[in-house]
């Protein structure tokens, strides 16, 4: 009997010693935005190329390079989407490289913090901000 009254008095203090005042800071941890990466990839004509190697990449602007995050292929219609990268920020680094398998065309390369943004799917708005869609187009030369 005299456990339980002190259990309830300790978690009554505790309780109290936390006070009315609203804390100002954010949650603890990074929010987490998830992103696809979307388009269509065409030549100099407009049409469509199918079987381009679509990778999304990170540079860590060291001696490894870049790092592989997702890819796909174009399909028949040079569309193109990529899988998720979950819980990502949009930073100097990222891109979107299109790259001919067959070295027909010459590869290009596209900043994911320029690209349009849309929210696709909505999180929790507190640590989860959602699903988001960046567009990108391109537009591949024949290579020299």
């Amino acid at each position: 009997m005299v456990s339980a009254w002190l259990t309830v008095a300790a978690g009554a203090l505790m309780f109290s010693a936390c006070g009315d005042d609203e804390v100002d800071e954010p949650p603890m941890g990074e929010p987490k935005i998830s992103y696809y990466v979307v388009g269509t990839v065409t030549n100099a004509e407009g049409t469509p190329l199918p079987n381009i190697t679509m990778s999304v990449k990170e540079d860590f602007m060291n001696a490894f390079g870049y790092v592989l995050m997702a890819d796909t292929l174009t399909d028949a219609q040079g569309q193109y989407r990529t899988k998720v990268f979950r819980d990502a920020t949009l930073h100097e680094g990222l891109v979107v490289m299109a790259e001919d398998p067959d070295g027909v065309y010459a590869s290009d390369t596209l900043d994911l913090t320029q690209l349009p943004k849309k929210k696709v799917l909505s999180g929790d708005d507190m640590m989860d901000q959602g699903t988001w869609e960046l567009t990108g187009n391109f537009v591949l030369k024949l290579r020299q």
